[in-house]
């Protein structure tokens, strides 16, 4: 055959070989696939007997190994070339085709195979970048012709259009899996106030999808003015303490103070990287380790930084990942501006919360129960006795005597005011939801248990349940609250689990619980239970010595609420004094209360109220002392003159035992001749 119909041959051979490889970019084939084919193609058209295909790791300035052909595996397995290494290196790093027709005349070659005898290489470009290299190997001398080469700069030529058009596509791909990741990440964050919580879900799909690794959050300390570690993934405690940066310090501290994000392609070449949390040493990685740091902002002020490793994959990727960081750090920025507020609202409410408690450790003080009478003192040293205990406690009186205001006072001023204190009105709710009110349920426990509830003694736990009313529970609850007050357990309906409690329990009641015990309406058991300490608070008309204070404590507050200063005359105090007050303290406060609203004179006298009931007639003395201006002075003057003496001289005891002002005590004083220097004979 003439040389002229051989290249003539090898020219066709030349043209079906380019035609097959254009025909596969329309085709469906992975691009794993198509670079295997376009390598096989190669090697069978220029008779090689070995063949490869490798990509430049523009990270680590080499190459490395995308396709092999007649190569063990162990040889192809990890193999890596420098670029300006041997024949092929020179070929990526110039991006000048080279035939070497003897390698043993050619100084830049380095013999991997013994039975190499000839080479040649050819450039891939992707718009006028070397992006890979495609060689061939023949084990005899002068294997290959111009020709050969002419056709496989073609391939090579077609390969960088294969390897664009691939990469465009994952890259489009990958915008819209990071735009579906974006959204996820969106949701996490919107569903949980728990900012340590939603970073760690991040973390776990950054992870899975992405295959990022050791993310950590870092946020400014405002005491030190450094920024430090808050949470982190991969990372033990005491590395992550030792994660602080000032300002411009390391990688992080650059962040800060630029307020851009920073890329390190291999972390093991960059000296701005501190390590600073040991995390790394000793660690040997056998692929290069990318690190990707950017800033988190809220209205253009750097508060935080976002950093994750990954294993490096491409120059492409590297910057794919690192747009995708600062576009997820915008919605971290916006969590975190959540929990800062959410924080600094719960710091407020748990201030607040302080606040009110200390409010109401004042109001249910014992000065703060009006009583001077004998029974009233009783009730006192009886709170006083029993409210640093876990005792269980039965307070017993008429509608309106303050059962609910003694059983305040025990829990807040016992070891547990700080913990809850929880009413039940064990009459006004229906016999059909009290049990579930008491105990909570579970979900599906019954029609419209929706979802799991707490009951009361749950929500009471650590501090004080108080059931009102106690004499209205149905017989059925009645055996579930002995329970509870024997095992210290309860148990939701719909579950079999108790759970242990420690609560402790008040009860009162208006009725008398002997006499239902004796109708079969409350278990005899559960009375001596809940009697261990009883508190018997008497009506308002077993201790009449008490209305002059109660009436000057109603009329002060309700003056200031109204803004008023209204007086009450000595006729309408006997009044008060001799009515029943069959509504007791309650019935009292509220006739004051009506009486300074409908009051329009600065002295309220008797024809300003009407009493419902008519004034008995079994306590005439009472009245025709207290409408003497004297009697009712000198009932006044002495309560003065009792209360210093059981303050022992304290003006502002007295003052909060008369449940008064100290101005208003000291003004009584200066009208009785009671000396400034009062001291107890």
């Amino acid at each position: 055959m003439s040389e002229l119909t051989q290249k003539g041959k090898r020219g066709a051979e030349g043209f079906t070989l380019v035609r097959e490889i254009a025909t596969m970019l329309n085709s469906s084939l992975e691009l794993d696939q198509v670079l295997e084919k376009i390598l096989q193609a190669c090697v069978r058209f220029s008779s090689a007997n070995t063949g490869s295909l490798l990509i430049v790791d523009e990270a680590k300035k080499e190459l490395k190994l995308a396709k092999a052909f007649g190569v063990s595996e162990e040889m192809a397995k990890d193999f890596r070339l420098k670029l300006g290494e041997g024949i092929t290196g020179y070929v990526a790093k110039t991006g000048k085709s080279l035939v070497a027709p003897d390698v043993d005349q050619e100084p830049r070659f380095i013999r991997l195979r013994k039975k190499v005898k000839s080479e040649m290489a050819v450039p891939i470009f992707d718009r006028g970048k070397v992006i890979g290299v495609i060689s061939v190997d023949s084990f005899e001398k002068n294997a290959f012709s111009k020709e050969d080469l002419e056709v496989l700069e073609t391939v090579a030529s077609l390969a960088g259009q294969v390897l664009r058009n691939a990469s465009a596509f994952q890259m489009r791909e990958q915008k819209i899996r990071e735009l579906a990741l974006v959204n996820r990440i969106n949701q996490i964050f919107s569903q949980s106030l728990d900012l340590r919580k939603a970073f760690d879900q991040v973390v776990s799909v950054l992870k899975k999808e992405l295959k990022m690794e050791r993310a950590t959050l870092v946020l400014l300390d405002t005491a030190t003015g450094e920024f430090e570690i808050k949470i982190a993934d991969g990372l033990t405690e005491e590395q992550i303490k030792r994660g602080r940066y000032r300002v411009g310090e390391g990688i992080t501290g650059e962040v800060v103070k630029t307020g851009k994000a920073i890329g390190v392609p291999d972390i093991s070449r960059e000296p701005r990287f501190l390590d600073r949390t040991g995390a790394r040493l000793g660690v040997k990685h056998t692929k290069t380790i990318s690190f990707m740091c950017v800033p988190i902002k809220i209205q253009d002020q750097v508060i935080g930084v976002l950093s994750v490793d990954k294993d490096y994959e491409s120059e492409e990727q590297f910057k794919a990942d690192l747009e995708f960081l600062e576009i997820i750090s915008g919605s971290l920025a916006q969590a975190i501006r959540i929990h800062m507020r959410a924080d600094e609202m719960r710091k407020e409410l748990e201030e607040r919360n302080i606040y009110l408690r200390s409010q109401l450790s004042r109001r249910y003080s014992f000065s703060n129960i009006i009583g001077q009478s004998k029974p009233m003192q009783e009730v006192f040293e009886r709170i006083q006795a029993v409210a640093g205990t876990r005792a269980t406690v039965l307070i017993r009186g008429e509608s309106g005597t303050g059962k609910e205001l003694v059983a305040k006072a025990i829990h807040f001023n016992s070891p547990w005011k700080e913990k809850p204190f929880i009413k039940v009105d064990c009459a006004s709710i229906p016999e059909t939801l009290l049990e579930s009110e008491l105990f909570g349920h579970t979900r599906g426990s019954f029609t419209g248990a929706i979802a799991d509830k707490k009951g009361k003694f749950e929500l009471a736990d650590g501090g004080t349940i108080f059931l009102d009313e106690i004499g209205e529970l149905p017989l059925s609850l009645q055996a579930k609250i002995l329970r509870v007050l024997q095992e210290r357990v309860i148990e939701p309906i719909g579950s079999n689990r108790p759970k242990a409690i420690s609560v402790r329990v008040i009860t009162a009641t208006n009725q008398n619980l002997e006499e239902r015990i004796k109708l079969g309406l409350f278990r005899e058991d559960l009375y001596y239970r809940l009697n261990v300490v009883p508190i018997y608070i008497p009506p308002l008309r077993e201790r009449r010595e008490d209305i002059p204070y109660l009436v000057d404590f109603f009329l002060d507050k309700f003056n200031k609420e109204n803004k008023k200063q209204l007086q009450i005359s000595p006729e309408l105090m006997a009044e008060f004094l001799a009515y029943n007050w069959y509504g007791n303290v309650r019935e009292l406060e509220n006739t004051i209360e009506r009486l300074v609203i409908i009051c329009q004179d600065k002295i309220a006298k008797p024809g300003h109220i009407s009493f419902p009931n008519k004034i008995p007639e079994t306590i005439p003395s009472l009245i025709s002392q207290a409408k003497e201006q004297k009697s009712l002075a000198d009932l006044e003057k002495q309560a003065v003159l009792d209360a210093l003496k059981r303050a022992n001289g304290s003006q502002v005891q007295a003052a909060k035992i008369l449940g008064i002002t100290l101005r208003k005590l000291r003004y009584r004083m200066q009208k009785y001749g009671i000396k400034k220097d009062f001291v107890i004979s």
